[in-house]
């Protein structure tokens, strides 16, 4: 936003503006000369008058100009352009989901239709980045996306394009119950992420508008870990030492035995009943303590929503709005008038005054 202006204790030179009109008045006066004495001088009344006599005016009103220009410099005419800055404090994030076999549960509703625990986990997870009507987004937080079965998957690197996020999450699928990468690697999975989290470099990852002041990670599974090379435990131990808090999320059934979709050889669908191991409540929460941070449990995808949303409310970002005016001095520096660029005021004086003393000096000048 621009505001023009003059600075307060000059702008009383203005006042001489009002001797401009005299001035003008007094320049255009006949000046007395040497002259002739003639019997009578109406012939040369007669006589037809040159472009240059017809506009000599031109002399005093640039000179007048010139005048007008000074005095509008020393009142200092001023441009303040107000500035908004909005700083941001966001918190580092890795999101941590389980895919293994046991994610292919069918067992939740998403918008009144069955879906796996894995689909209502990206639901819920998408929402929590991008924000809808329940739950606020994190726009402002640098995130990143790793998945886990028997291994640890980078699936995206922290980013605040969160767009691209979501697609990511969009992409994951469940493994088979009987793929022989269906296992759980909770603790090499904390490990990847704490390994991320403490290697990032805040001036080569962040915005010149935000900052990192806290770094979490959100870790979903429905199992036990039964496949690490680094115990969840001692993971958590690392995310400790690094000063990043660990969320952790059971999800789905204590029963033994859960519905699974599966396609036949025929490609029909039909329900399957699977066998999975209870969520290992007792270690997901110690994991969360050792780092200062909490273990939730979730049935229901609404349940799932509730969590994230503890989770929104205790990780906030926050924002810092910086306002600041700019002050131009348009007597000395450039006047811009839209996409118009005028030189400034005591130039443009000077220029006029130049171009008064040539056209004085030759094309009117008189003589004597």
């Amino acid at each position: 936003m621009s505001n023009l202006g003059f600075e307060a204790y000059s702008a009383w030179y203005l006042l001489l503006l009002i001797l401009l009109p005299i001035l003008w008045w007094w320049w255009k006066q006949p000046r007395h000369r040497t002259a002739l004495a003639y019997s009578s001088t109406s012939v040369l009344r007669k006589l037809p008058r040159s472009w240059a006599v017809k506009t000599r005016w031109i002399l005093p009103a640039i000179r007048t100009v010139v005048l007008a220009l000074l005095i509008v410099a020393l009142a200092r005419p001023q441009k303040a352009d107000a500035h908004r800055a909005i700083h941001a404090e966001g918190v580092a994030i890795e999101m941590v989901i389980d895919r293994s076999g046991s994610m292919r549960a069918d067992d939740f509703v998403v918008d009144g239709r069955r879906v796996t625990r894995l689909e209502a986990a990206k639901a819920v997870a998408e929402d929590f980045i991008l924000g809808t009507d329940d739950l606020e987004g994190r726009p402002h937080d640098l995130i990143g996306l790793i998945t886990f079965a028997k291994y640890a998957d980078a699936v995206a690197a922290m980013t605040f394009d969160h767009q691209f996020l979501g697609e990511k999450l969009a992409d994951l699928k469940p493994l088979r119950p009987n793929d022989k990468e269906s296992a759980t690697a909770i603790g090499d999975a904390i490990a990847l992420a704490v390994e991320r989290l403490a290697s990032l470099e805040t001036s080569r990852e962040m915005d010149t508008d935000k900052t990192v002041t806290s770094k979490i990670i959100i870790l979903l599974t429905d199992g036990e870990d039964n496949a690490s090379a680094i115990m969840p435990m001692k993971a958590a131990e690392m995310a400790a030492a690094y000063d990043i808090k660990l969320y952790t999320i059971g999800i789905g059934t204590d029963r033994g035995e859960v519905p699974v979709l599966e396609r036949d050889v025929f490609g029909r669908t039909r329900e399957i009943r699977m066998r999975v191991e209870p969520v290992d409540e007792k270690l997901l929460t110690k994991m969360a303590d050792l780092t200062g941070g909490q273990y939730f449990r979730a049935f229901s995808t609404d349940s799932l929503v509730d969590i994230y949303s503890t989770i929104d409310e205790l990780e906030k970002s926050q924002l810092f709005e910086e306002q600041f005016v700019e002050q131009s001095e348009l007597a000395v520096e450039h006047v811009t008038l839209g996409s118009l660029s005028l030189p400034p005021l005591v130039l443009a004086a000077l220029i006029l005054l130049l171009l008064e003393t040539v056209l004085a000096t030759t094309r009117y000048r008189t003589l004597p």
